[in-house]
């Protein structure tokens, strides 16, 4: 979690620098101040004799499986995209880092064997903005979580995975948005306007497991449905 927030603050440094390089800024001139926050947030439950349930290899998958889904890992790269072309594109090889892979991994891996049983969740979110004088010009964040609850069974696997079976549940997704401001004149000095326009974008990715009744999505092979929205 540390080294993919510390790497979405390096991100998004980075972005706002390049887009005052394009305006005109001496790059090299720019005085920054950062400040950081991190909350680590909290969890509950009874490790009852998980290790007499569960092999070395299984409880490594997990612990894999749970770090992954709260880490920052695809977020920073997904605003930062979205701050410089002007529009929100929620790819599923990018957002899906953040919630529905880990999840999916963690239950539907053929690569671990065994009997044990898995329950497990989790998510993550972080966010920017962009202050000129007393003047907000961007407000960027997102995030995403997935859980997943089944057994740790020997399958054969189809491209990799499993399918869900029939009393096992798993699903993720993640997703963010901008607000961008900008002045109604774009060709006056943004410190003199009194009129400004406000321009927005967001979109997110998921996958879960198939809903009751859904016969299309259990006659598939993964018992999988998956979907996108965007502006």
């Amino acid at each position: 979690m540390n080294c993919t927030a510390r790497r979405f603050v390096d991100l998004a440094v980075a972005s706002v620098t390049k887009q005052l390089g394009l305006t005109g800024v001496n790059e090299d001139a720019i005085d920054s101040e950062l400040s950081y926050h991190f909350d680590p947030g909290y969890s509950f439950g009874e490790p009852a004799a998980v290790e007499e349930e569960c092999s070395e290899d299984q409880l490594s998958h997990c612990a894999d499986a749970v770090a992954s889904l709260v880490s920052l890992d695809g977020l920073g790269e997904f605003l930062v995209d979205a701050l410089e072309h002007g529009v929100a594109s929620p790819k599923p090889e990018r957002l899906s880092r953040l919630g529905w892979s880990s999840a999916a991994n963690a239950l539907l891996s053929t690569k671990v064997t065994g009997g044990g049983a898995v329950e497990l969740g989790g998510g993550s979110g972080a966010g920017f903005q962009v202050i000129c004088e007393d003047r907000g010009i961007a407000t960027l964040g997102g995030g995403g979580g997935g859980g997943a609850f089944g057994w740790i069974e020997d399958h054969l696997g189809y491209l990799g995975a499993r399918p869900v079976a029939k009393n096992e549940t798993v699903g993720g997704g993640a997703g963010g948005g901008m607000q961008l401001f900008f002045p109604a004149n774009v060709t006056g000095r943004p410190w003199e306007a009194d009129h400004w326009i406000s321009w927005g974008s967001g979109g997110g990715h998921g996958c879960g497991s198939c809903k009751a009744g859904d016969t299309f999505c259990e006659d598939s092979p993964l018992r999988i449905t998956c979907g996108a929205k965007m502006d």
